[in-house]
């Protein structure tokens, strides 16, 4: 968002308050992506331990 150039302090800080709120949904995004890899890794390694424990029990 381009700032308005003004010497109203009511729409300066509007402008600051925007700025903070991009910022936290730009934080929160990769917030989440952060624990969508996760999870992900998580289930990989599931999956992982199934294959090996499944292999251990077919080889027994």
């Amino acid at each position: 968002m381009q700032d308005i150039e003004t010497t109203d302090p009511r729409i300066s800080k509007l402008q600051d308050l925007n700025r903070d709120t991009e910022e936290l949904l730009e934080d929160l995004d990769r917030l989440n992506r952060y624990y969508r890899f996760r999870k992900m890794i998580k289930n990989i390694a599931k999956q992982i331990d199934h294959e090996i424990i499944s292999t251990i029990i077919k080889d027994n």
